[in-house]
């Protein structure tokens, strides 16, 4: 039986092995996606001089103004930097 099919009254569905476990990888590929769903978001950037050029090794950092709580990177040889893993929140 290859997917699902009528008995002879025409109320019950009956499901092979196969479509089961297509319908569970399905559900559980549905879950997963859900959990991937989080209230996360991240500041990236470059720190530059005054005259353009990037400043490698500074200290960058981020400050939630609600709650205090302050999150640190540091750029890298390129002067770029990303604080990741910050919580959602409001902007001033």
């Amino acid at each position: 039986m290859s997917g699902p099919s009528r008995s002879n009254r025409g109320e019950d569905y009956v499901f092979s092995q196969n479509d089961l476990s297509h319908r569970a990888v399905a559900l559980i590929a549905c879950a997963i996606v859900c959990l991937a769903q989080v209230e996360q978001g991240a500041i990236t950037g470059a720190v530059v001089d005054s005259t353009g050029a990037s400043v490698p090794k500074a200290k960058v950092t981020a400050t939630n103004q609600a709650t205090g709580t302050i999150a640190t990177s540091e750029t890298t040889d390129d002067g770029y930097y990303k604080i990741p893993y910050l919580p959602a929140g409001n902007i001033p």
